[in-house]
């Protein structure tokens, strides 16, 4: 059943990340945070840092460190979207937690949310806790498939060379240039980022 709409929702709704960086940019932190007062500063900053990179504004000084993806960007980003997990995208590249946040952060994406994702860490790792070893075995199957899946965007991203500068990145078509470099990996994975391909 779906809560009524109130004015309150109405009124203290999320901001737009584009709007809250212009203010931010032009009027300052002060003005942003007395115009969205029920936002933390840390949220009302996330949304600043996201309105920047969808409009192409030069970035702030930023505490946060990407240098841990430092070229593997592209597939951090188009991992998480793929996986429905970041805690796995950071696993399978070898990088800091919260790596992969801070560049869908960058390139001003929203975090991909999917709580059955979590939902099935978080039991595989009690069940893990209780020693049970096929939970063991699961989380690897599933460590290697993350691994896997980015492989397979290393090996598509290669063959796009430019890219836009904030969003998504752009996969190449599927061609016969795509399945050479695909020969030979993971069909769940290739099947994973290029659904076209799985028929």
């Amino acid at each position: 059943m779906r809560r009524p709409q109130t004015v309150d929702a109405h009124v203290y709704a999320d901001p737009n990340p584009v709007t809250v960086a212009i203010i931010m940019a032009t009027k300052g932190a002060e003005m942003a945070a007395e115009r969205w007062h029920w936002c933390e500063p840390r949220t009302l900053a996330t949304l600043a840092r996201i309105g920047r990179a969808r409009t192409g504004m030069a970035p702030q000084g930023t505490r946060i460190r990407t240098s841990a993806l430092a070229g593997r960007q592209a597939i951090a980003v188009e991992a998480a979207f793929v996986l429905d997990s970041l805690q796995a995208v950071d696993t399978a590249l070898g990088v800091p937690i919260n790596s992969t946040r801070s560049a869908l952060q960058a390139r001003g994406l929203p975090v991909p949310r999917n709580a059955a994702s979590r939902s099935i860490e978080g039991q595989l790792g009690r069940r893990i806790k209780l020693g049970d070893e096929t939970a063991l075995a699961e989380r690897e199957a599933r460590r290697a498939h993350a691994r896997a899946v980015c492989d397979v965007l290393a090996a598509a991203l290669a063959l796009v060379p430019e890219q836009p500068r904030a969003g998504r990145f752009r996969l190449p078509p599927v061609n016969d240039d795509l399945l050479a470099a695909l020969a030979g990996m993971s069909a769940a994975a290739v099947a994973a980022v290029f659904p076209a391909l799985s028929e």
